[in-house]
């Protein structure tokens, strides 16, 4: 049995709502720090953290990617480009390599300006869907706002997985009442009361 150190803040608790019913499944909470926890008989056996979203922010906001970056509509084929190159990396270090990437497609005119924070967001996203889902043997349950919602779902199918949404985060533009911030966002997550009560806080173990 391998062990792991991670952490599940309460106020990522996925008890605290009821906008899905189920027993059983993988469930996803992506955001700053995503997170992927199996379900088995209303009971967390195992759960695993990405920091994708935080990495993200970094990488645009922090470094030298960022500054041939530059905002505009969303660009699903630079997205998918980086998906797929995100799920074949091969090793966990090659990342750091086709991270840079990003930067390079841009000085060679492969990707649009615009284009580039696209990339490099499916590139993370997809590198984190390839390594929590090699033994997932059901669709995934998604839960998160709309837009967040929407990039995982196209990233999952990308990558032959399929999903659900919650009920409360259908494809759709954000309305006024959309959730804003963490604490919104419990709201929209699933009953699985009880399902954490034999879980530890701070360590997870999987087989």
């Amino acid at each position: 049995m391998e062990c792991r150190r991670d952490a599940w803040r309460g106020d990522a608790d996925p008890r605290r709502t009821g906008a899905v019913r189920k027993d059983e499944g993988l469930f996803l909470l992506p955001g700053t720090h995503s997170k992927w926890a199996e379900v088995r008989g209303r009971r967390i056996v195992s759960f695993r953290t990405f920091m994708t979203g935080e990495v993200f922010g970094a990488l645009k906001g922090h470094t030298i990617l960022g500054r041939l970056m530059r905002d505009g509509a969303f660009d699903p084929d630079a997205f998918a480009r980086g998906v797929h190159e995100g799920a074949t990396l091969g090793s966990a270090g090659a990342l750091l390599n086709r991270i840079f990437a990003t930067r390079s497609y841009g000085l060679m005119d492969k990707l649009r300006d615009a284009a580039l924070s696209d990339y490099l967001s499916g590139l993370l996203i997809g590198a984190e869907i390839v390594e929590a889902t090699r033994q997932a043997k059901s669709a995934v349950t998604i839960i998160a706002s709309a837009a967040l919602a929407r990039r995982y779902t196209d990233a999952l199918k990308l990558l032959g997985h399929g999903s659900t949404l919650a009920r409360k985060t259908a494809l759709q533009r954000p309305s006024p009442d959309c959730p804003r911030s963490r604490t919104d966002l419990r709201k929209q997550m699933p009953d699985l009361r009880g399902a954490l009560n034999n879980a530890p806080s701070s360590r997870s173990c999987a087989a």
